[in-house]
């Protein structure tokens, strides 16, 4: 099934696929959130990407998550310091 605005253009770049849980709670108890978030590969695939060229983000967040704990630790060590 190939869509109509879709050309060898689009299919020539890579497509990305998000996945995010937010808690431990949400990864353990909605599997079907994964379930539908994981049917968007085989929806790229079914639009025309080759399988290999479908990039699945699961640690999207990892950087900023780090950047935001580093900050909140400088911040903390500013208050406790005064």
């Amino acid at each position: 099934m190939k869509h109509e605005q879709l050309n060898e253009t689009h299919h020539s770049r890579l497509a990305y696929v998000y996945i995010r849980q937010s808690s431990v709670h949400q990864v353990e108890h909605h599997t079907e959130s994964q379930r539908r978030q994981r049917g968007l590969v085989e929806r790229a695939v079914a639009l025309g990407w080759p399988n290999e060229q479908v990039q699945v983000f699961v640690w999207f967040l990892v950087p900023y998550l780090a950047w935001v704990s580093f900050a909140a630790l400088l911040n903390g060590s500013i208050w406790w310091l005064n």
